[in-house]
């Protein structure tokens, strides 16, 4: 993400149990898994789906792997940006 000028420090991966009491307008999925887990969260939001592929199972060389890496970040960040656009 710092090659795209976003720092993501201080953040982290959150169990669902941590963000249960919190209110949420939107809630945005990018794997099934996390869509399937995230029905639990018992008031009314609204939700968005996509599914990218998973870039931790991607094999080959380091070169290939951060490509996969990149490729999914990219898709979600314009993915995020077209979310954007069409809420405003």
């Amino acid at each position: 993400m710092a090659e795209l000028g976003y720092s993501l420090q201080g953040q982290y991966s959150k169990h669902v149990r941590d963000v249960i009491g919190h209110l949420f307008d939107l809630i945005l999925t990018v794997c099934d898994h996390a869509r399937e887990r995230c029905q639990v969260i018992p008031h009314p939001a609204d939700r968005m789906h996509k599914d990218f592929d998973d870039p931790s199972r991607a094999i080959g060389t380091e070169q290939q792997i951060m490509m996969a890496y990149r490729k999914v970040r990219d898709e979600i960040h314009q993915f995020c940006k077209d979310i954007i656009k069409d809420l405003t």
